[in-house]
Formats: C-alpha cells, sequence, structure tokens
C-alpha cells in the first residue's frame, strides 16, 4: 500500500531506502509471527507452512473463501487507512513543491482528492460509530 506513496516522492534514493528498510522490518515481523504460530500450533503449523509459500503465493492452490466477498467490510475497517493515504499524497504533493519549487502550492487535483478524502472519512466514521449500516452479517 506504501510502495506508491514512495514511488511519488520521486527521489531515487529514498526509494531504494524505504524498500530496504521495510524489507528488514516486515522480515523481523514475519519471524516473530512464525514463532508465536509454532509454539501456538506446533506440527500443524509447521506442515502448513512448508506447502504455503511466503512471499509470492502459488495460484494452483488457490481455494475459494468460505465468506463472500463484503464492500461493506472493506468500508468499515478500511476508511482509515485510505484516508491516510490520500493525505499523505497531499502532504508529498505541498513538501514536493515546497522544498523543489519554492512554493507554498498543491496541484488542485490533490486538493479535491483531500476534500473527497475527508468526506469520505467523516460520512464513514459516523456510519460506524451511530448506525448499523455497515455493520456484516458474514454467514
Amino acid at each position: 500500500m506504501w510502495l506508491g506513496l514512495i514511488l511519488y516522492t520521486s527521489i531515487p534514493w529514498f526509494i531504494v531506502f524505504s524498500i530496504a528498510f521495510f524489507w528488514i522490518y516486515y522480515e523481523r515481523i514475519m519471524f516473530a509471527e512464525e514463532q508465536y504460530l509454532k509454539n501456538k500450533f506446533g506440527k500443524t503449523f509447521e506442515n502448513w507452512a512448508n506447502e504455503t509459500p511466503a512471499f509470492i503465493p502459488d495460484i494452483r492452490k488457490w481455494q475459494k473463501p468460505e465468506l463472500p466477498f463484503s464492500f461493506k467490510n472493506i468500508l468499515r475497517k478500511e476508511y482509515s487507512g485510505f484516508f491516510a493515504m490520500i493525505i499523505s499524497f497531499v502532504w508529498i504533493n505541498f513538501i514536493k513543491y515546497y522544498f523543489i519549487k519554492g512554493a507554498v502550492k498543491i496541484d488542485i487535483w490533490w486538493i479535491i482528492a483531500g476534500v473527497i478524502g475527508c468526506t469520505a472519512y467523516i460520512i464513514l466514521r459516523s456510519l460506524k460509530k451511530y448506525t448499523l449500516l455497515l455493520n456484516v452479517n458474514d454467514r
């Protein structure tokens, strides 16, 4: 999710540093999660891990999920991340103009995207907090 944001900076050293940092950081998380799962599930986890690739999925082994896709579930759970991404792009656009061109400016399209993102955030947060509209019956 953050790769697009990193690439948008257009700063080669920052892109390389960020990808390397993420790789090392995520690798540590994977090791910790594997240890936890190995302790919790033992041989069952080890058998699963031996059959499951860590990074690139084997699409030949894909199985249809038990639960159907739920757009409501996405709206209920992912609105904060969506808003954070939009605000991050707006912020980087501002920083690029300020440091590269010496101007205090944001492209109009990022202003529009920021307003739409903020509006969507407020609406979805309100719907989640004050109504049952985004509740999902999983089964």
